[in-house]
């Protein structure tokens, strides 16, 4: 028969979790979805001279291609869009595939636990194969895209993934290149990727958020501080079941 003070330990345990449970599921909604704030982001002359680009994104990045090196002809780089990290890679040489995607990265700490690759879209076309035949993976060939940019070196894209819609402006110069597929080997183009946050997904639900906690994978939380947090009820549900099964189990079969 449990004691006294198992009973009192159980009690407490039990109010615990579910205070800790009530507060994770009555968390206000603007703590678990994108800022709806927009931002001004100065851009270069060549992107203000192209009426394609609207400025008030929420989140934008721009880069120059040729600011990136390579290793064997594989060019990345990294940024967060809604909070989400995201990689753009393209590959010009080492034997291909010649092509470029977007990855959403899922992270703890410095490790990569999942990711996915975004769908390409020009208009409502999809303009994106799959690398490997592998349906799960989606990117473009510089030469499939290459017809889509105007005579001053624009083009416009859609990527989508499940947790966001972006927009790629992309450009090249072409008093130099003859086509976009010149600029791309020669490894010399621009981009200038948006999205607004009607175009994030980024609300997580409350046992979404309890089980980012639990495996020390929460949103923008420090791992040493994920830890903090998560220890706690890791020790408290672990006692919980210890009480359960030497205590309640044995007495309900008649021990």
């Amino acid at each position: 028969m449990a004691s006294r003070a198992e009973v009192g330990l159980f009690i407490f345990l039990v109010t615990f979790l579910g205070v800790f449970a009530y507060l994770v599921s009555t968390m206000p909604a603007e703590f678990a979805i994108a800022s709806k704030e927009y931002v001004q982001h100065d851009v270069p002359e060549f992107w203000q001279a192209a009426d394609v680009v609207k400025l008030n994104y929420s989140d934008a990045f721009r880069f120059n291609s040729s600011d990136y090196g390579d290793v064997l002809g594989a060019h990345w780089v990294s940024f967060k869009v809604g909070g989400w990290d995201v990689q753009l890679r393209w590959i010009t040489g080492g034997g291909g595939p010649y092509h470029i995607l977007f990855r959403r990265l899922e992270k703890w700490w410095i490790f990569i636990i999942n990711a996915e690759d975004c769908k390409w879209y020009h208009e409502e076309k999809a303009v994106h194969y799959h690398p490997f035949g592998d349906p799960e993976c989606y990117a473009v060939r510089p030469e499939d895209i290459a017809q889509y940019f105007d005579e001053d070196g624009y083009a416009t894209f859609r990527i989508e993934c499940s947790r966001f819609t972006m927009t790629i402006h992309m450009y090249y110069n072409t008093t130099k290149y003859d086509s976009f597929t010149d600029a791309y080997y020669a490894n010399d183009w621009h981009a200038l990727i948006g999205v607004t946050w009607d175009q994030l997904n980024t609300a997580i639900s409350a046992w979404d958020l309890i089980g980012r906690i639990l495996t020390f994978q929460a949103p923008e939380v420090h791992p040493a501080i994920n830890i903090l947090i998560a220890i706690p009820i890791w020790a408290a549900t672990a006692i919980l079941v210890f009480i359960l099964i030497v205590k309640v189990i044995p007495f309900v079969g008649g021990g």
